[in-house]
């Protein structure tokens, strides 16, 4: 039973895995209430944000196509609809980017579309079609969304890959931009919507693989290497643990540097044309990164070792406070941070047979 994802709602944190999801309470980590699918049906792809007090979840069979949504009640837990979509996703290919929720809609992919429906009653609101001769393909396309703005990206044909914003209000295209991507290309990812940064990777040994900022008119201003100069950008497609943090005009993204130590990370920050602004090194590693009150909060764990939170100025780099946590959390095990009113939560994404305990809060 592996942990899929986590949403923040209201005094309550819910953590999705393999069955299902759970919520505790945030205030003392008591269960809230626990949404578990049919057996043996797992939850195949999820949506990174909650909006309105949703969470959607993707289920199906194991190694069969993930072919329905189900919206939850964070409240409550109560499933308020189910939805069949035909052959939508590969079970384990992407916890991120398939489906997602923002805005009071639902959005999920339907027939090379995207469709918003209401995050409450699943009524159909609009439907988003693609530039010509593009689809979105729940294997390499994704999507994302904002309070103002939904972002996906789309195949098209061997010309390669594009990504649009549409208003999420009535789903009508504002601007597209082209993604750069050749007939190498293997998988986009949408890492922020507002400001816009999106991943665009191509297969093979010399193919592109990068960060690409835009502004709000769809103008690229800038690209940054996941492998250069500066080092190896610790991000891995769909990851649990999110190694990245994006506000403003900042880019925050941990890296490997060259020659760099087993566990040793840089924390690397950017403009969005891409110029290096300042970079912060761990000699224990980066386990994950959160930003929130005007804080930059790095979790750091050298093996044997409590950990360590680090806060950072954003602006500069430079260490504001270091705080030794009572717990020894394993590095092995994908954790998420969230800070919330003061606390900094650690939800894993270990299996359920791990020692470490699916949520901290310090």
């Amino acid at each position: 039973m592996k942990g899929k994802a986590a949403w923040v709602n209201g005094g309550s944190v819910v953590r999705v895995r393999s069955d299902g999801a759970t919520a505790y309470d945030l205030t003392n980590g008591r269960p809230l209430w626990t949404h578990t699918l049919p057996a043996p049906q797992i939850v195949c792809t999820v949506a990174e944000h909650a909006d309105r007090g949703v969470g959607l979840i993707g289920q199906g069979l194991e190694d069969e196509p993930c072919d329905r949504v189900t919206a939850i009640d964070l409240a409550t837990g109560r499933a308020l609809w189910t939805r069949r979509l035909a052959r939508t996703a590969i079970p384990g290919t992407n916890y991120y980017g398939v489906i997602d929720a923002g805005a009071g809609s639902a959005l999920v992919p339907v027939g090379g579309r995207v469709r918003a429906l209401d995050l409450r009653t699943a009524k159909v609101r609009w439907t988003w079609t693609p530039p010509r001769g593009c689809a979105f393909t729940a294997r390499d396309s994704a999507m994302a969304a904002g309070p103002d703005a939904v972002v996906a990206t789309f195949r098209c044909g061997r010309r390669g890959a594009r990504v649009a914003v549409a208003d999420p209000a009535r789903g009508r295209t504002r601007w597209v931009a082209d993604l750069g991507a050749g007939v190498k290309f293997d998988a986009a990812e949408v890492l922020s919507v507002s400001p816009l940064v999106v991943r665009v990777k191509e297969g093979g040994e010399r193919s592109r693989d990068e960060l690409l900022t835009f502004d709000a008119k769809g103008t690229r201003l800038g690209a940054i290497p996941i492998s250069g100069p500066q080092g190896d950008l610790d991000l891995d497609m769909g990851d649990f643990t999110r190694k990245i943090a994006v506000s403003g005009d900042r880019v925050h993204v941990a890296a490997k540097f060259p020659g760099a130590r087993l566990l040793e990370h840089d924390l690397l920050t950017f403009d969005l044309t891409g110029r290096r602004l300042w970079r912060s090194t761990f000699d224990n590693g980066v386990t994950s990164l959160a930003l929130a009150d005007g804080r930059l909060t790095v979790l750091s764990k050298d093996p044997g070792d409590p950990a360590l939170l680090v806060a950072l100025d954003p602006a500069t780099g430079k260490p504001v406070r270091r705080s030794w946590l009572r717990y020894d959390i394993t590095t092995s095990v994908p954790t998420r941070m969230f800070v919330v009113g003061g606390r900094h939560l650690l939800v894993t994404g270990g299996s359920s047979t791990e020692p470490v305990p699916a949520l901290m809060a310090f």
